[in-house]
């Protein structure tokens, strides 16, 4: 009887699609580097080599609309999160993406494109399309190599000795492990926002956890079938296609695309056109190991476990070894959320107690905001972008 009532809801709804109109969201279909000149934003491309061979690839947007100034004084560095891209950075468009608001204020804004994504699918020996080495990594790497190398990169070209940060969901998660293993480099951030923390995660309630619980097993199968990289090229842009038509404002899929982004929920803080946006550019490419590390830290805030035998050759011990919080001098600031179920607030205040100097721990006022709409919300301008920028002239 349940089975013939959700087909009959089926039915109804497919009747009635084809009365629909499709919303297009104006932007959707174009390249990053169309949607920068289509909003007059000057945008170069930079690429750097990491010290294991990795080509990353840098969007940088020096200065606002004014192309008659010289570039701006201040760089900024913005990481993007899990399976993301520099897009995630400027999707919620001219006045709300925090990648044209800063730039807009003042501050040149280099967008990093992490290993194995969609604008850093480079390395000097390696072929991401053929080698399964290619993606034997995780957010640790992007966070003890591709985040150091970025640093240098901007730091020579635009001759300073400091810069900003930004990092969004996985671009947190990599920047305390970042301030961890590589602490020299606390000395050249003037402040860390971190948005969306993606580091405790013991209190997390949805999939994830349940992932978390059996990630031994996930890895395990991955080996099995030779899988290491997710949304591989092809499969994809296919993906891509598929979603941002389905999650065309009027489809009765919208629902399920909300789900999609907000990790269970069916609401948040976004336009209605902007999922389909999102689908067109997301998800990219990832590695396998980026998510089970994050599976592996629902129960244990530590380094990358490879079982008992890969620990010893890798570490020299049975069980990896934990993220140094002293180490973690540069100042950082949280931004969080109370309905963001990927990142949960007791988990956040629990991270401000560990952090040795914490400039900042803002927690955004609004009972609908949830862990994506950092970069995609509809009210990012005045709930994140103008504490964020209030928060970096203080440390000019």
């Amino acid at each position: 009887m349940y089975y013939r009532f959700i087909l009959v809801i089926l039915q109804l709804k497919i009747n009635l699609f084809e009365t629909l109109q499709f919303n297009i969201h104006p932007d959707r279909d174009l390249s990053i580097t169309d949607i920068f000149s289509k909003h007059g934003y000057p945008v170069e491309l930079h690429e750097l080599v990491t010290d294991d061979g990795y080509i990353l690839t840098l969007h940088r947007i020096p200065r606002g609309k004014d192309y008659n100034k010289s570039n701006n004084e201040h760089p900024v560095l913005m990481v993007h999160g899990t399976c993301g891209g520099a897009e995630n950075f400027i999707i919620a468009g001219p006045g709300k993406a925090i990648s044209y608001y800063m730039a807009d204020r003042g501050f040149d804004v280099w967008l990093l494109n992490t290993r194995g994504s969609r604008h850093s699918r480079k390395h000097t020996t390696l072929n991401p399309d053929t080698d399964k080495k290619y993606w034997d990594f995780g957010w640790h790497e992007v966070a003890v190599s591709d985040t150091p190398s970025a640093i240098d990169y901007i730091l020579k070209v635009t001759n300073k000795t400091k810069l900003f940060y930004f990092g969004h969901s996985q671009g947190s998660t990599s920047y305390f492990a970042f301030a961890s293993e590589r602490p020299e480099y606390n000395s050249k951030i003037n402040i860390a926002v971190n948005s969306a923390p993606s580091c405790l995660l013991g209190d997390v309630q949805n999939l994830v956890r349940l992932m978390g619980k059996h990630s031994s097993l996930i890895q395990e199968l991955g080996n099995i079938l030779n899988l290491h990289e997710i949304f591989p090229r092809g499969y994809t842009e296919l993906l891509n296609l598929v979603l941002k038509t389905l999650c065309s404002e009027m489809t009765f899929f919208v629902d399920l695309c909300y789900a999609i982004l907000y990790f269970g929920n069916v609401y948040g803080d976004m336009e209605p056109t902007t999922p389909q946006f999102v689908f067109s550019k997301a998800p990219g490419h990832c590695s396998l190991k980026q998510l089970l590390h994050y599976f592996q830290i629902v129960y244990s805030g530590k380094q990358y476990d490879y079982g008992v035998e890969g620990n010893l050759r890798m570490y020299g011990t049975k069980s990896p070894p934990l993220y140094s919080f002293s180490n973690m001098t540069a100042p950082i600031a949280l931004f969080y959320a109370s309905e963001d179920n990927i990142c949960p607030s007791k988990g956040v205040e629990r991270l401000a107690k560990l952090l040795p100097n914490l400039a900042m721990r803002y927690k955004v006022p609004s009972n609908t905001f949830g862990h994506v709409d950092f970069i995609f919300g509809k009210r990012v301008g005045r709930l994140v972008n103008e504490p964020v920028y209030q928060l970096f002239k203080k440390y000019l």
